[in-house]
């Protein structure tokens, strides 16, 4: 059974597996072939280095880099540490005991934050219901615009019947002058103009 790769698998201490990985990283550099085991002490090796790096730089992030992580100037860092006490104030800052300090803040405060997202709340609600009048009023005033052009196209209509009604005065007489002239011609134009007067009042007749 072969030993699990968290386990050395060429020394039994870990400075004597740091030992062995560098000798299978040299010969890696060498070109030569890795045996199993030495593959694994090396590849355990680069995690260990990997996970310091890692542990090092959380220990001592540059001002630089933090205010770039957490989108914020170096002078709102610098305020905020003096404000509310929080230990990003310094040239490198320690990670974990900054985020420490601000959920602690957070922890400590949090009635006071609640408060504040409800109040939030409740202006976005304020805002929503103005909106939403707003938005009424404009309906309301579009609704009037139209019914005041309604009733200004009705007023053409009636003009136009009452203009429609006195050209038929006319043209009756015109009627009249052909019936004396021919009866039928006459009696044909009396009946187009009986026509036209039934459509316009019927409504059949639209403009």
């Amino acid at each position: 059974m072969s030993e699990p790769a968290s386990e050395p698998s060429s020394a039994t201490k870990p400075a004597a597996r740091e030992r062995a990985a560098l000798v299978a990283w040299i010969a890696a550099d060498d070109g030569k072939k890795l045996t199993r085991n030495q593959q694994r002490d090396l590849d355990w090796f680069k995690k260990q280095l990997a996970a310091t790096a890692v542990e090092e730089f959380c220990r001592a992030v540059p001002k630089g880099v933090y205010c770039e992580l957490s989108g914020r100037q170096h002078k709102l860092v610098d305020d905020a540490a003096e404000l509310y006490g929080l230990p990003i104030g310094d040239a490198s800052i320690d990670l974990k005991a900054a985020l420490t300090a601000l959920h602690d803040f957070i922890a400590s405060h949090a009635r006071l934050l609640a408060a504040r997202a409800s109040a939030g709340e409740q202006e976005l609600r304020e805002e929503r219901l103005r909106l939403e009048c707003a938005n009424l009023e404009i309906r309301n005033e579009v609704d009037a615009m139209r019914r005041d052009q309604a009733k200004r196209d009705l007023i053409r209509v009636e003009e136009l019947a009452a203009g429609l009604s006195q050209l038929s005065a006319v043209l009756r007489q015109y009627a009249r002058r052909f019936n004396r002239i021919d009866k039928k011609v006459g009696a044909e134009f009396e009946k187009m103009l009986d026509r036209v007067a039934d459509m316009v009042e019927s409504g059949e007749l639209r403009f």
